[in-house]
C-alpha cells in the first residue's frame, strides 16, 4: 500500500490522469462530466498545480470561483463529476500528495508529524492524521515507518 500511496503521489511515478476518480472518494456523480466539466476541471487543475493553491490554509470553493471568475456551484459540480469528490478532499489530496513526497524525499524520523501537518497545510496533527488515513487507506505513523 505505500509503493501504491507513492505511484498516487507521483512519487518516481510519470503522471497521472487527472480526471480518475480520487482513492477513497465514494460519492457517485450525479451525472458524468459533460464538455464544460471538463473543460472547468482542466482550468482548476492548472491554477492549483501552477499556483499552488492548495497551500492556502484558508482556500475556500468561493475564492477559487472567484479567482477563475465562475460561479461556485459550477467549480463544486466538475469535481463532483470528474473526479467524484467534494472540494474538501479534492484539495486534501493534493495536501496529502505533497506529505507522501516529503515522508518519500527525506529521513521520516527526522520529521516531526506536527510539523508536516503545518507545512501540507493541516490545522493540526488529528486532522492530518484521520485526512491521511481516510485518502491513502493507511494510518500515517505505518506509512511513516514503511517509507
Amino acid at each position: 500500500m505505500v509503493i501504491k500511496s507513492q505511484q498516487w503521489a507521483g512519487v518516481a511515478m510519470a503522471e497521472e490522469n487527472q480526471y480518475t476518480p480520487a482513492a477513497g472518494a465514494g460519492n457517485v456523480p450525479s451525472a458524468p462530466p459533460d464538455a464544460f466539466d471538463l473543460s472547468l476541471m482542466g482550468e482548476v487543475e492548472q491554477l492549483i498545480k501552477e499556483k499552488e493553491r492548495h497551500k492556502n490554509p484558508s482556500l475556500t470553493l468561493n475564492a477559487l470561483a472567484g479567482e477563475l471568475n465562475v460561479k461556485q456551484n459550477y467549480i463544486s459540480n466538475a469535481i463532483n463529476r470528474c473526479r467524484e469528490c467534494n472540494f474538501n478532499t479534492y484539495i486534501n489530496e493534493y495536501r496529502i500528495k505533497e506529505a507522501i513526497r516529503i515522508i518519500s524525499s527525506n529521513n521520516p524520523d527526522k520529521i516531526p508529524v506536527e510539523e508536516l501537518s503545518f507545512v501540507v497545510e493541516f490545522n493540526n496533527r488529528s486532522v492530518f492524521s484521520r485526512t491521511f488515513k481516510k485518502i491513502t487507506g493507511l494510518p500515517l505513523t505505518s506509512f511513516i515507518k514503511s517509507a
